[in-house]
């Protein structure tokens, strides 16, 4: 059994991709009520048809509600979960920097914090509210303070595939379902890149995502990374979740 998410219960990392969660709900419900209208009214069309219709409305309204409860249940616990695991297999010391890429509300930017007495974690994002809910740096800052690492974290608005920082500035970079809204496979590989230009020799990147993997393992192992693992599937969402761990030599 997977150990309680390391969490104060005033954090608060919101929704993930909220617009899906909200389609999945609202055509979830009007499937199952047009399905629930037609046995009320002992109204079913389309003659022999008409069964059939009923059990693939009720089919899909029930399949798109259970979709949106498991996204909420991924965005409330589940992967808090998979932070802490990511988190831990990293051999932090307790002094390095830190640079969490899309950091959002600070999911992994205040975990990681939690392991740097003695460091410093930067959080970059763009700040889109279609990829999380309330995702602000007022929202990361405010769990950051709830959590008791605020002095040990800096936020920076700024583009995974052109970062503002000079090589080598970091220790540790982390990413957390992010890279894949990127548009296209081009953006997703520089953005990789420029997580490994930003990495010190001999540090490391963590990468979890919900697809692409392989794309950014490629972009890895043509800049020379030979060191590279990933995951098994984990399911915080509907669609499962791989961890890439790497070191750059």
């Amino acid at each position: 059994m997977d150990n309680p998410p390391t969490v104060s219960p005033r954090e608060d990392y919101g929704i993930d991709a909220p617009g899906v969660v909200r389609a999945n709900l609202i055509f979830g419900l009007a499937a199952c009520a047009l399905a629930a209208g037609m046995l009320l009214q002992a109204a079913i069309p389309f003659g022999e048809w008409g069964p059939t219709l009923l059990v693939i409305l009720l089919f899909i309204g029930l399949s798109l509600i259970l979709t949106a409860g498991i996204m909420v249940h991924g965005s409330r616990v589940a992967k808090l979960r998979l932070r802490d695991r990511l988190l831990a297999q990293l051999p932090f010391r307790g002094d390095e920097r830190l640079l969490d890429v899309g950091c959002g509300r600070g999911l992994l930017l205040v975990g990681a914090a939690r392991r740097l007495p003695e460091g410093c974690a930067t959080g970059l994002d763009i700040w889109r509210g279609a990829d999380q809910s309330g995702n602000t740096p007022a929202r990361a800052r405010s769990n950051a303070r709830a959590a008791g690492v605020s002095e040990r974290i800096d936020l920076a608005t700024g583009d995974a595939r052109a970062m503002p920082y000079p090589a080598a500035a970091f220790d540790i970079v982390t990413s957390s379902w992010a890279i894949h809204n990127l548009p296209t496979r081009e953006s997703r590989q520089q953005a990789v890149r420029e997580c490994l230009r930003v990495l010190r020799p001999g540090g490391w990147l963590a990468i979890a995502d919900i697809a692409r993997i392989e794309e950014y393992a490629e972009a890895l192992e043509t800049a020379g990374v030979r060191q590279i693992s990933r995951s098994r599937p984990y399911f915080v969402f509907a669609i499962p979740t791989v961890i890439l761990i790497a070191r750059k030599p």
